[in-house]
């Protein structure tokens, strides 16, 4: 349980005060959105247990997180029936700066949210599928779009603290100008967390800054400005035999494990000039530089019988980021967006087997330097045929670019990759409480940097479905969706949707290779549904339910890991009175697992109650409220952690 207090040093606005409402550069101008298109709102953060950033994202119905290890170590996304490991397949961005990490040492598309602080997130706009030209690199199963800014709850200065029975302390501090409708503010936030079993401690600092340099009527410059340094512990991974046999507690780990230390920092700035409606400027620049070191232990002794599989891994990257677009009205019902934008990055890496207990490196597996870009240039073209009518047609050209060079091998290899990305929504509503759409859109994920290297997993765990012999390519996937809204009067509203993918080239992590490992081509098909219920002014109900067939296109077999049944349940509300709650439920069938295995049901509960008192606010949030041993992360991959006679 964590219980928060906050204490604002200044007078809030009076109760009557209306809020500022502002646009923000790196907000796109709206085009139709699919069905499945959700937004996780200030009422849905303020309800709901937030103990990171990624928590945000667990809000939006049918997106599934799985944290294998401690809060600083990136965690494992999935989204309709794809397995995006730690970002491959899910492009997440902050304000329009691009979070995910093109050939990260760790995964492809690596996703850190642990700088984003969480009080400074109004708002997660979550897209399924590839069906908008704004998205680009990692977005084959779609895109999460964070906006910041502070809620009017929070506005002023406010002080947090939490206490939890984990030995989980956490103190924010933030401070917004009412007037800036909290696009104005800075942020510090620090933690510190044993976690609830044996090696899942972790901490962290952050400083986050937004400003508006130059506020004029309908013109914005802002800056973005953050500074983050975690650390965490690994626990890894323990087989489920031991737990069964009583050798290993369930809650408890092998021996020694892994740790971690995470470092980022972004300077970004935002220029916009126009009107929502009308035609519209915007453009964007933003440096980011980034340093991950992890050591880790996921097979144990299976390879090596004297010092164990202990890998160490770091990646140190800077990048630079840019972007302009420009909304023409071409007339009354028409509208033209062009936009262009570009990513220079140079980064270094390295993976070393160690000894742990001194840390030093006796066999240096991997080694590179590489220089990674990419640009595009979009077009989309916004019509209305008719007032119950939206065309929204356009694509995406995306540029890829690697030159490596392997300190190792001794090499230098490199490549250019151009990727045509068509993308088409439109929406039909023949009354008003009905809204038909159809989208079609084309996703892609760049190559890793290693592929242009003399690198070779020693050892591939994840079966027959291994693709062979190709040379470094990006991949593209071919989506499809077909949806419903209908409106039953004010209190409900029902959503639903149709949706199909077609990729070249599967991508999972396999533990034993310690790398990513590109598969055979797959195909998806599934439904999804969710209802939202109003059943008074200040209460809402959301219940949503996804089921997902994956599987590859040659031999039929399931794709594995990735969730085929999910569903899930949520009540909150914000009572005039000061009271607020919200309760969550998060039900997983059991989902195919590599080598013919199968994982086990997954349910997740939690809840959160508080109350408001002028300037106090006193809460109280539980997770796991039925007290269960969840195995939230499940594999199946050879190991010898030496608990047997023989390697398993």
């Amino acid at each position: 349980m964590t219980w928060a207090q906050e204490l604002p040093a200044q007078e809030p606005p009076p109760a009557e005060e209306s809020e500022t409402v502002e646009t923000r550069a790196r907000v796109r101008v709206k085009q139709t959105q699919t069905t499945s298109t959700t937004r996780v709102s200030t009422l849905d953060l303020e309800t709901s247990p937030i103990k990171s950033a990624e928590d945000a994202l667990r809000i939006a119905p049918g997106v599934v997180l799985v944290q294998h290890g401690s809060e600083g170590k990136g965690q494992q996304f999935f989204l309709r029936g794809f397995d995006a490991i730690h970002g491959a397949d899910l492009e997440v961005t902050l304000d329009g700066i691009p979070i995910n990490e093109w050939s990260n040492i760790h995964a492809q598309g690596y996703l850190d949210l642990g700088f984003i602080i969480p009080e400074t997130i109004s708002a997660v706009e979550v897209t399924k599928g590839p069906f908008d030209p704004e998205q680009g690199l990692f977005a084959m199963a779609g895109t999460a779009r964070y906006e910041l800014g502070i809620a009017p709850a929070r506005r002023g200065t406010h002080v947090t603290y939490e206490v939890g029975s984990r030995g989980r302390l956490r103190g924010v501090l933030t401070s917004s100008p009412q007037e800036s409708g909290g696009r104005e503010f800075w942020a510090a936030e620090v933690m510190g967390d044993r976690g609830f079993g044996a090696e899942r401690s972790a901490g962290r600092l952050s400083l986050m800054r937004q400003k508006h340099l130059v506020r004029r009527q309908n013109e914005r410059l802002s800056l973005l400005a953050t500074a983050y340094l975690g650390q965490f512990e690994l626990p890894g991974l323990l087989r489920l035999e031991d737990a069964r046999a009583g050798r290993i507690d369930f809650y408890d780990a092998y021996a020694t494990q892994g740790e971690g230390v995470s470092a980022r920092s972004v300077l970004g700035l935002s220029y916009e000039r126009g009107e929502r409606d009308k035609d519209r400027f915007a453009a964007s620049a933003s440096l980011s530089a980034r340093h991950m070191n992890i050591l880790e232990n996921f097979t144990g002794y299976l390879e090596d019988e004297t010092y164990g599989d202990w890998r160490e891994q770091e990646h140190t990257s800077l990048a630079w980021d840019m972007g302009v677009s420009q909304r023409f009205l071409v007339a009354k019902r028409s509208a033209l967006t062009l936009g262009a934008g570009a990513r220079l990055e140079r980064f270094w890496q390295r993976e070393d087997r160690v000894d742990p207990a001194t840390r030093t490196s006796y066999d240096a597996r991997r080694a590179m330097r590489a220089w990674q870009d990419s640009a595009h240039a979009m077009a989309m073209w916004s019509f209305r045929p008719t007032p119950k009518h939206t065309i929204d047609a356009g694509g995406r050209l995306q540029l890829m670019h690697i030159q490596a060079r392997d300190t190792l091998g001794h090499t230098r290899d490199g490549g250019v990759l151009l990727a045509p990305l068509p993308r088409l929504i439109t929406s039909w509503a023949p009354w008003r409480a009905l809204k038909l759409t159809a989208a079609y859109g084309r996703g892609v994920r760049p190559p890793e940097a290693r592929a242009y290297s003399g690198f070779e997993p020693s050892r591939e765990g994840i079966g027959e479905e291994v693709a062979q012999g190709a040379a470094p390519r990006h991949v593209t996937s071919d989506a499809v969706e077909l949806g419903a809204e209908l409106a039953l009067a004010r209190a409900l509203k029902v959503y639903g949707a149709l949706f199909g993918t077609r990729i070249e080239r599967e991508s999972i992590f396999d533990h034993v290779s310690g790398v990513s490992i590109e598969l055979n081509g797959t195909r998806r098909v599934g439904a999804e549904g969710r209802v939202v219920v109003y059943p008074n002014s200040w209460a809402e109900v959301h219940a949503n339910l996804t089921w997902v067939d994956a599987r590859f296109i040659s031999s039929g077999n399931l794709v594995p890991l990735a969730p085929r049944l999910m569903g899930g349940l949520r009540a909150l509300g914000k009572h005039p009175s000061g009271i607020s709650f919200g309760t969550n439920v998060l039900a997983i069938a059991p989902r195919p697992l590599p080598h013919s295995a199968t994982g086990s049901t997954y349910l997740a509960t939690g809840a959160t109650l508080a109350y408001t008192w002028d300037w106090l606010r006193f809460g109280v949030q539980a997770e796991n409220l039925l007290n269960q041993q969840t195995r939230e992360g499940e594999y199946h991959f050879a190991s010898d952690w030496r608990t047997s006679d023989s390697p398993t």
